[in-house]
């Protein structure tokens, strides 16, 4: 099962997205970028607030990743696998 998560679902790629969200958050600080509003102009929003958008993508990208023939054969249930790497996910996003 571990073979499987790392050539197929490739969750190394969460772990590296990981440490450069850390790299980012130091590197940018209290920088701000120029949104959009509603009132027809344009504010400011640090760009720290973005980073976790890193994050997101790689967990969507890996869980893309699926053998279905492979996974409704497989002994061990995948998703509870799946479930417990996001939930480690969610909880060193946190640390």
């Amino acid at each position: 099962m571990i073979r499987y998560a790392v050539s197929v679902r490739r969750w190394w790629v969460v772990l590296s997205s990981l440490a450069l969200l850390v790299a980012m958050c130091w590197s940018v600080g209290t920088s701000e970028v120029p949104v959009p509003t509603l009132a027809s102009g344009l504010g400011s929003s640090q760009l720290a607030y973005f980073t976790p958008l890193l994050v997101v993508m790689a967990v969507m990208f890996c869980l893309e990743r699926q053998l279905h023939a492979s996974e409704s054969t497989a002994v061990p249930p995948v998703r509870r696998f799946d479930q417990g790497a996001i939930v480690l996910t969610a909880v060193l996003v946190h640390v």
